[in-house]
């Protein structure tokens, strides 16, 4: 961890402290927070099919690219094989997964 930084930790729909509006928000909200790399292991597919480019991916790269100095992580799924989670999907992250 860099000096003079911190963890922070951002709730989500399910936690329902504070809510946002979008996941651009969200990632907003942590990069003013301080935060230069950003994890997230949200469960299940996104869209029917799973690894769709949807409207929350292009909210996540647009984020993404006007932080050049920002990292955004994303588990490729919770589901184990049965698939892909659509955040995953963004241009502008990493996506992290996983076999046996």
């Amino acid at each position: 961890m860099r000096p003079g930084r911190g963890v922070n930790h951002q709730p989500t729909n399910c936690e329902a402290d504070v809510l946002v509006n979008s996941i651009g928000d969200l990632l907003e909200q942590e990069y003013g927070a301080g935060a230069r790399i950003s994890t997230n292991s949200w469960g299940g597919q996104s869209s029917e099919f799973g690894g769709e480019y949807t409207l929350r991916t292009r909210e996540i790269d647009v984020a993404v690219w006007d932080r050049e100095d920002f990292l955004v992580l994303f588990a490729a799924g919770n589901d184990g094989p049965s698939g892909f989670n659509d955040y995953a999907a963004c241009k502008n992250c990493v996506a992290v997964g996983a076999s046996e």
